[in-house]
C-alpha cells in the first residue's frame, strides 16, 4: 500500500471518528446541549485528532527512519573488501545496489533467473528497461538488491498495519473518553496551540538556518579572500575608472 493511500485511509478514519464522536456526545446528552461541557463539534474533533495525529506522526517517523535502517543492513551485507575501501566506495556501491533494486522489480522471473545464472548481463537488461547502471553488477550486488527489496516490502507491510492500527486504537481511546463533563474543547484547543507553536518554531528555525548558512559561506569566502584585499582592489578599480 503506497503512502498516499495510507494517508487517505487515515483521513477517512479521522472523518469517521469525527462523526462518531459528535453523535456519541449528542446521544449522551439526550438532545440537551446544555448537559455537555463542550459543543458536539469539539467532541468530534477530539476523536478525529486522536485518529489522525498519532498515526500521522508514526507514518512520518517510519518513512524517515526505515530507509536509513534498511540501508544500514544492506550496507553491512557488502563484502569486506568493499567496506575496507572507505565510505565513498561503500556509498557508491549502495547507490548502484538501490538502482538495481528498483530495476529488478521490473524483471520477469525468467529474466531474473537468466541474470543470476550468468547467461544475461544485468546492466544490459536493465538498460532496456530504461534504468542505466554506472558500473557492471557484481553477484553480491544482486543478492543485496534482492535483500533491499525484501526488507522494503516487509517494512511497508509493517508500516501499513502499525499506522492503521494506531489510527483505529486512537479513535477508540478517544471515544471512551467522550462524556457529558469531558473537557473536549480544552483538549482540542491544547492541540491547536501545540500545532501553532511547532509551526512557528519551524519557521523560526528555518530562518535561523538560512542566516547561519549565509554567514558560514560569507566567513568561508572572506577566509579565502581577505576583506582588505577586496577593498584595495575595489578602490584601485574605482580610481582607474575616474582617470
Amino acid at each position: 500500500m503506497n503512502t498516499s493511500l495510507i494517508l487517505l485511509i487515515i483521513l477517512v478514519l479521522g472523518l469517521i471518528g469525527y462523526v462518531a464522536g459528535r453523535m456519541r456526545s449528542l446521544s449522551l446528552a439526550g438532545g440537551k446541549l446544555s448537559a455537555l461541557h463542550s459543543r458536539p463539534v469539539y467532541y468530534g474533533s477530539y476523536v478525529a485528532i486522536w485518529a489522525v495525529v498519532p498515526a500521522f506522526i508514526i507514518l512520518c517517523v517510519w518513512l524517515i527512519a526505515a530507509p536509513m535502517f534498511i540501508d544500514s543492513l544492506v550496507r553491512a551485507s557488502f563484502p569486506e573488501n568493499i567496506l575496507s575501501q572507505g565510505s565513498a566506495t561503500t556509498e557508491l556501491t549502495l547507490g548502484t545496489t538501490q538502482s538495481m533494486a528498483g530495476g529488478i522489480k521490473l524483471l520477469t522471473a525468467e529474466e531474473l533467473t537468466a541474470v543470476k545464472s550468468g547467461t544475461s548481463n544485468l546492466r544490459e537488461v536493465l538498460a532496456t528497461k530504461g534504468i542505466p547502471l554506472a558500473s557492471e553488477a557484481e553477484p553480491f550486488m544482486i543478492d543485496a538488491a534482492e535483500k533491499l527489496n525484501g526488507l522494503s516490502a516487509t517494512s511497508r507491510i509493517l508500516m501499513t498495519v502499525t499506522v492503521l492500527a494506531v489510527a483505529i486504537l486512537g479513535a477508540l481511546y478517544a471515544m471512551r473518553n467522550v462524556g457529558l463533563r469531558f473537557r473536549a474543547r480544552n483538549q482540542v484547543e491544547r492541540v491547536i496551540l501545540a500545532g501553532l507553536v511547532i509551526s512557528s518554531s519551524i519557521a523560526i528555525l528555518t530562518t535561523v538556518g538560512i542566516v547561519g548558512s549565509m554567514l558560514s559561506e560569507a566567513t568561508r569566502f572572506f577566509n579565502m579572500v581577505p576583506a582588505h584585499i577586496l577593498l584595495r582592489d575595489g578602490l584601485g578599480s574605482t580610481l582607474r575608472r575616474r582617470r
